[in-house]
């Protein structure tokens, strides 16, 4: 796989599906439903998996991260068959990360 690596403050993100509440319901009471691609939740979170050369972002997000961020934020590109969002700095809402387990030391 080839070394991606946004320029300046952007960040490349793996969106995370959202959970549609009705499609969930439905599952739950056992049953199914069909819906229409245009009426399903558009994504507003995702796993960073490269981040840009912008020192200040490089401080506040690593890759891993999970990120929120608008539904309309970003720019849509597909990179090796996978479908991947462009986002700028400005427009992460928050920045999710695993808390370092403290070693038990003696």
């Amino acid at each position: 796989m080839k070394i991606m690596k946004p320029l300046g403050p952007r960040i490349l993100v793996e969106e995370i599906e959202p959970i549609d509440d009705v499609t969930a319901a439905y599952k739950k009471a056992g049953l199914s439903a069909v819906v229409l691609e245009v009426n399903k939740p558009l994504p507003t979170s995702g796993k960073v998996i490269a981040v840009g050369t912008d020192p200040e972002l490089q401080e506040h997000v690593r890759e891993g991260d999970i990120v929120i961020f608008s539904k309309h934020s970003g720019s849509n590109v597909i990179i090796e068959g996978r479908p991947l969002r462009c986002l700028e700095f400005h427009e992460i809402i928050t920045v999710t990360r695993e808390e370092a387990k403290p070693s038990s030391a003696s």
